[in-house]
């Protein structure tokens, strides 16, 4: 019988790049349910955007670095 591991989740303020757009998010949270949040900055500080996924999504759609 084998065991299922489920991803690390990465530490706050890893950056990742996103295989669609080719920009650059950090993960900005890790919830208590695993759930790993993702902002992306523009124009400056003052815009941001934010995602929401499970650890096996991130690494499905996103890349170190």
């Amino acid at each position: 019988m084998s065991t299922l591991t489920a991803p690390a989740a990465p530490a706050i303020g890893t950056q990742f790049t996103s295989h669609s757009t080719g920009r650059t998010w950090h993960v900005s949270s890790i919830g208590a349910t695993g759930v790993i949040g993702l902002t992306e900055e523009y124009y400056g500080a003052d815009c941001e955007r934010r995602s929401y996924m499970t650890a096996d999504e991130l690494a499905a759609d996103y890349i170190p670095g």
